[in-house]
């Protein structure tokens, strides 16, 4: 397992200790009717990694706001913004320069910020063709620190990697999964309290999915709502890449009225932002 999770698992540990001995608790009165002893020790000796619903669990009976504690929104730091610069541009040499560089044992993640890094180290891995299988194995278990079955609240992190292992899915031959794995990644997508262009990653996944299983019909009208969805956070991020895909399923299809259209909107995108295209083929 990844360094960063078990660098996770003790500072969840060290706060649930921290925070049951300022409280004067004993580990068996913090697991009364939560879990066992022994778990407890092992969460607070940062051997054992609580899933979600146990963390939420532990960190309400500890009083600990768990948002305020390890669920800060997008970090804003350099090393995260130059991952994600770098990762637009498709510039994959400076993306394994930075995360070689990172000494992983003196910075402390929080749990979004673990879910992120791991998901520009998935990408550049299958993008480079380099540790890819070993990267995705990690996927879901970083997705599992934070996200539970039936979440409602779902962060634009758990989403970015809910829609990768999505998009893996549908590599696979695995259509269904794949769709269950979307459904969630998009579920109140458009009631999202803060709005960030990471969620036009997923929709850009999600489209390029459904492009091999649905109808051109079906597809265009998923395709203009992400449209619309980027559009009214006044952002252009991946909407040439978006045409682009509208543009070659049109031509698939023979929609070609559409596809002009689509290819028109492509050209203008591309004169303007010089956006790399993004199409994960």
């Amino acid at each position: 397992m990844d360094e960063l999770y078990f660098q996770t698992q003790i500072n969840i540990g060290n706060v649930i200790k921290r925070k049951r001995s300022a409280m004067h608790l004993s580990q068996q009165q913090l697991s009364e009717g939560i879990c066992s002893q022994p778990l407890i020790s092992a969460i607070e000796n940062g051997t054992y990694m609580p899933n979600a619903l146990l963390l939420f669990q532990l960190c309400s009976r500890l009083q600990i706001d768990i948002n305020e504690t390890f669920f800060r929104q997008f970090p804003t730091n350099k090393f995260f913004n130059d991952l994600d610069s770098f990762c637009r541009n498709q510039d994959f040499n400076k993306m394994n320069e930075i995360l070689k560089k990172m000494d992983y044992t003196l910075k402390e993640f929080n749990v979004p910020e673990l879910q992120l890094l791991n998901f520009f180290k998935v990408t550049l891995a299958f993008r480079t063709h380099k540790g890819f299988k070993k990267s995705v194995l990690d996927l879901e278990q970083i997705l599992n620190l934070s996200y539970y079955p039936g979440k409602r609240n779902i962060s634009v992190e758990e989403r970015l990697l809910l829609a990768q292992l999505g998009f893996f899915s549908r590599l696979n031959q695995n259509f269904i999964e794949a769709e269950n794995f979307f459904n969630l990644a998009l579920y109140n997508i458009y009631k999202v309290n803060t709005y960030s262009e990471h969620l036009n990653v997923v929709f850009l996944l999600y489209l390029i999915t459904i492009s091999v299983t649905q109808d051109f019909n079906a597809f265009k009208k998923n395709a203009l709502k992400a449209i619309t969805f980027i559009s009214e956070n006044k952002s252009h991020y991946l909407l040439s890449s978006i045409f682009y895909i509208i543009w070659q399923k049109g031509i698939e299809t023979s929609h070609m009225q559409d596809a002009k259209r689509a290819h028109e909107q492509f050209i203008l995108l591309d004169e303007l932002f010089h956006e790399p295209l993004l199409n994960f083929s």
